[in-house]
């Protein structure tokens, strides 16, 4: 009979050991998957079915995982991550995409309109595949890699660091900033290890997760920060590919350098996010974010739900 409520409000970093057990098995599943299993597929597979197969097989184990850490180790149901469907949760995930679209667009817009990129091609498609069936697939990929980045980052990591730290001195909100900052760091150090990568974009892509987590704390869900997160990858992967990488998965237009000179603006050759546009695009990000919230919601504060821990039944 379950007659005591238990607020399960202890400080969740007192058992840190939870928090580093589960990035260790997301950290293992994602290794296990670009490193051997991304082989193994690849010498099977075209390049774009291997990708795919590696994206939704990481997204369903990191699901798996999260899961399990939400029913034995976090007590609290799956959707208190981020998923608490509803008509304010598909706004917020249109609001992202239309976000991501908006900035990133607006960032080639510039960069080709002055000459610092050019287009070489257009509707671009792996061999042997259509346009379309290329772009149904580089969508799929998109949503693994997106959704189990802000899983584990937003979902798991801010929520449970802002709810070990809000209990103690630093309070609800000191805590919360570092719950956002702290995860984004490491978001971006992760990418360290891109290819052509620099300081510019390390840093860049840690503010970028610094958005998310903003994003994520001021509405309570994982919608908005999902929908950003797909929109920005997707638009710049295969919405404005990179010449002259092979292009194995597809996009709507080929692009490259057309000013070596602009590399500060543009991130060439590590990348969009290696250049000051997209600093730029981000800090745009955070107005309109904030706005988006101030008017669906009201007001600007982190919702209750990320700081504190569920109160759950318990029987006797």
């Amino acid at each position: 009979m379950k007659s005591i409520i238990w607020n399960h409000q202890e400080a969740r970093l007192r058992a840190g050991w939870r928090v580093l057990l589960i990035v260790v098995a997301v950290g293992v599943a994602s290794t296990a998957l670009s490193g051997p299993g991304r082989r193994l597929l690849t010498e099977r597979l075209p390049y774009i079915y291997a990708s795919l197969i590696e994206s939704l097989a990481l997204v369903v184990l990191v699901a798996v995982i999260l899961w399990l850490a939400a029913r034995w180790l976090d007590r609290r149901r799956f959707a208190d991550y981020g998923f608490h469907l509803g008509r304010e949760w598909w706004l917020d995930l249109a609001f992202g995409l239309l976000l991501g679209l908006v900035l990133v667009c607006g960032a080639y817009a510039l960069l080709l309109g002055t000459g610092r990129l050019r287009i070489t091609e257009t509707f671009v498609s792996p061999v042997g595949l259509p346009f379309v069936g290329a772009m149904v697939i580089d969508v799929l990929i998109v949503v693994g890699i997106a959704g189990w980045e802000e899983m584990v980052f937003r979902g798991y990591l801010v929520k449970n660091v802002a709810e070990g730290l809000s209990g103690g001195v630093l309070g609800a909100r000191w805590g919360t900033v570092v719950a956002v900052i702290v995860p984004a760091a490491f978001f971006g150090w992760l990418h360290a290890t891109n290819a052509n990568a620099t300081v510019l974009s390390v840093v860049n892509i840690a503010i970028f997760g610094i958005l998310f987590g903003v994003a994520y704390v001021l509405t309570g869900e994982l919608a908005l920060p999902l929908g950003l997160h797909f929109a920005w990858d997707f638009t710049q992967g295969f919405g404005f590919g990179r010449s002259p990488e092979p292009s194995e998965l597809g996009t709507f237009l080929l692009v490259e350098e057309g000013n070596a000179d602009a590399r500060m603006w543009t991130g060439w050759p590590s990348g969009f996010e290696g250049g000051l546009v997209a600093t730029a695009m981000f800090a745009l990000g955070f107005v309109l974010i904030l706005a988006w919230v101030r008017y669906r919601r009201g007001i600007l504060e982190v919702q209750p739900s990320v700081t504190r821990a569920p109160v759950r039944a318990v029987g006797r």
